[in-house]
């Protein structure tokens, strides 16, 4: 993170007119004041949490996370954080059916599609 403090100088006149005498004069003032201009460059948070493996069964997906650069968010023409916001990495739902399900064997299938009510 880069914090930058630069320093300019500003005048300020004011010019009054004094009537009270017969001849006009201007009194002329010069105020300078110190003017600060805070650069300070974007910091990123911490990650938020893997989000749930949206894979079906047996099958691949992907995990994602994410931050945002506001910690601190960036100032007065300061960088933006460098990096990426997401965060992904790739994940297996092993929450496959059971090899018990029960299986129909071809002789069965076709016998049931030509109308035969015969299952062995």
């Amino acid at each position: 993170m880069r914090i930058t403090i630069t320093s300019t100088k500003v005048f300020v006149s004011h010019r009054l007119i004094n009537t009270s005498c017969t001849t006009n004069r201007i009194l002329q003032t010069t105020l300078t004041t110190d003017v600060y201009v805070v650069v300070i460059d974007g910091g990123w948070t911490e990650w938020n949490d893997w989000s749930d493996c949206p894979a079906d069964f047996c099958s691949y997906g992907n995990m994602t996370r994410n931050r945002t650069c506001d910690n601190p968010a960036p100032l007065n023409g300061g960088l933006d954080c460098e990096g990426e916001s997401m965060d992904v990495m790739s994940c297996y739902n092993d929450s496959c059916p059971s090899e018990s399900m029960e299986t129909v064997s071809l002789s069965q299938y076709q016998s049931q599609s030509n109308g035969d009510d015969t299952t062995t």
